[in-house]
């Protein structure tokens, strides 16, 4: 799974926009978690969530920046 994943990522962005595809997908676990989170919580049972935000700190997503 990692290797296809690794594979989908453009190899010609730069550290920006790179950051800024991370930013969108944090965004985006960050909102699966507010709907889903109890649920997503009690699968984990006793297991820590990661915790995103020490990786990247909250800033506003300007979505006309998006390389895709």
């Amino acid at each position: 799974m990692r290797s296809l994943l690794h594979a989908l990522v453009p190899r010609d962005w730069t550290g920006e926009q790179a950051l800024l595809a991370a930013r969108l997908l944090r965004a985006s676990l960050d909102a699966v978690w507010a709907v889903h989170g109890e649920a997503m919580a009690e699968a984990l049972g006793d297991r820590p969530r990661h915790r995103w935000n020490e990786v990247l700190p909250d800033e506003d997503l300007d979505t006309d920046d998006i390389p895709f």
